[in-house]
């Protein structure tokens, strides 16, 4: 393969919970509850064939928060996912900042 495209993470940007043990957080997604640790399953496929990756913002959601994209590559092919972040950059506009809020 040349590149393999999935999302960054399970879902969009969310304010992170620091009150808890690891194990004890929870996120939504969906608006179902699910365990902080399914954060790393999307980047885990890379990360367990020690395959390059790249992140790269592609958007904000319906909430304006960012959106990210990860880019898989072959095994020593960092420079081609690097490469395909700056053409989807181009695309995209590249990263755009969440309004503020409180």
């Amino acid at each position: 393969f040349d590149i393999l495209l999935c999302p960054t993470t399970v879902r969009s940007a969310f304010d992170h919970d620091h009150h808890h043990d690891f194990h004890g957080r929870n996120i939504m997604v969906n608006e179902v509850e699910r365990p902080y640790s399914d954060l790393i399953v999307w980047p885990g496929l890379a990360n367990t064939g020690q395959l390059p990756a790249t992140n790269v913002p592609i958007g904000l959601s319906s909430d304006n928060l960012p959106i990210g994209m990860q880019i898989i590559g072959p095994y020593l092919e960092d420079r081609t996912t690097i490469e395909f972040a700056k053409l989807i950059t181009e695309i995209t506009g590249g990263f755009l900042p969440p309004i503020p809020y409180n």
